[in-house]
């Protein structure tokens, strides 16, 4: 049950992040190269946390096999 809560945490804060760099990158106000940057590190950020649950998860299915 922890692993099942663990994972489902990790997806929230990938997908959390994704949608963060999304409203970051429409509704910030000043210079648009910098919102730009940020909205780009915000969606890696989300991206990384979202390939690194599916890593985790599939080192621990091979160990198991």
């Amino acid at each position: 049950m922890k692993k099942k809560i663990a994972n489902f945490i990790a997806f929230i804060i990938g997908i959390y992040f994704i949608i963060r760099s999304f409203f970051w990158y429409n509704r910030s106000q000043g210079d648009p190269s910098q919102n730009n940057f940020f909205a780009i590190v915000y969606f890696c950020i989300g991206i990384v946390a979202i390939i690194i649950q599916l890593v985790v998860n599939y080192r621990k299915k091979k160990k198991k096999q």
